[in-house]
């Protein structure tokens, strides 16, 4: 059976107002009223019951976490995984409930209204958008929920009280290119990630940036579009080495993408990085997990997780007006499959580990 505030207030002799304002926190009830309270609360194992504790205080300390996904396999992609990590740590730390909102844009015919309906319905107090669209995020601030944005910048201006996470995207991208071309690579082809995204983007502008530095001719066919997914990397992989001048190294937009992409480069019968020298971008744990290891732009997915939800939390407490637009830096990881180093610290990419990352 469950405790209820009445309960406690009949056991300890005082009205049910004093009971709610012991367990809140609240000033004005005498230090031995408090004591008996809390001990008999704690003797019962009450629970507060979150739907009334929101109609009392007007709080409900939820947040949603929305992600926007193409299909049904967004949840096991280890980008999505380490950020929602990161945000569950923060909003522990700070007594926060996440709800997890998400769609494959199909059964409800790809409607903005899904995500904000029931972010309203469960009276949440700011939201976390992942994968979303410029849509979405103007229904959430004309309902003047707060939002903040990872790894997405809307590419208009949007009223309302939002913010965006991000990681620095454009030099990451050059740093991969850099890189390539120190080991001698001049035919620097890249795997985009979905062109419509901001963070492909912009990493599809920091390649074209280090390759006009280094007056390196910027070629339309040396670019290919993929979705983040091992199955796609390796798709793009086939097409690039299958130009009349195949690219000699691939500056990927993620780790799973450049994974995919030296399967390709294996199934041809060609070896990396002997042939073909691969950039990933994350360093996702099967980064380090492949032969040869994967040299990548390290983001800290953890850290994209914990700013968007600290962000959030420290507007709904008053401690900021404005939900801050951040940009975290990224570093290379220098690894095998550029030849530039690096220590293998993984087993083999054999039948387990490839089993594994298909399925992506």
């Amino acid at each position: 059976m469950t405790t209820t505030l009445r309960e406690i207030a009949k056991r300890t002799g005082v009205s049910v107002s004093t009971v709610s304002r012991v367990l809140n926190g609240h000033t004005g009830v005498s230090d031995e009223v408090r004591e008996r309270v809390l001990k008999l609360a704690t003797e019962l194992d009450y629970t507060p019951n979150a739907a009334a504790r929101t109609l009392v205080l007007q709080r409900s300390r939820l947040l949603a976490v929305v992600i926007r996904t193409g299909d049904h396999r967004e949840f096991q992609h280890p980008f999505y995984q380490v950020i929602l990590d990161g945000i569950k740590r923060k909003a522990t730390e700070f007594g926060y409930d996440l709800l997890i909102l998400s769609h494959e844009g199909i059964e409800y015919g790809d409607d903005s209204t899904f995500f904000v309906e029931r972010a309203r319905r469960h009276q949440v107090e700011g939201a976390i958008l992942m994968g979303v669209r410029e849509p979405d995020l103007e229904l959430f601030t004309k309902f003047k929920i707060p939002a903040m944005t990872v790894d997405f910048e809307p590419q208009k201006e949007i009223q309302g009280q939002y913010g965006v996470v991000r990681s620095d995207n454009v030099s990451g991208a050059e740093m991969a290119v850099d890189h390539l071309y120190s080991l001698g690579h001049r035919r620097i082809a890249h795997i985009a990630g979905l062109l419509h995204t901001s963070a492909a983007l912009n990493r599809l502008a920091g390649y074209r940036s280090a390759l006009d530095r280094l007056g390196i001719p910027y070629r339309d066919d040396y670019v290919a579009e993929a979705d983040y997914r091992y199955a796609s990397g390796c798709t793009a992989m086939r097409r690039l080495l299958a130009l009349p001048e195949p690219p000699d190294s691939v500056a990927a937009t993620s780790d799973m993408s450049a994974l995919g992409a030296m399967r390709a480069i294996r199934d041809l019968g060609l070896k990396v990085p002997d042939d073909v020298a691969i950039v990933g971008y994350d360093d996702i744990l099967f980064a380090s997990l492949s032969t040869p290891t994967l040299t990548t732009i390290r983001q800290d997915m953890g850290q994209l997780g914990e700013a968007a939800c600290g962000a959030l939390i420290e507007l709904i407490e008053g401690r900021i007006n404005k939900l801050p637009k951040l940009v975290l830096p990224v570093e290379l990881i220098v690894r095998e499959s550029c030849g530039g180093g690096g220590a293998n610290t993984g087993d083999t990419l054999g039948v387990g580990l490839d089993a594994v990352l298909s399925r992506e």
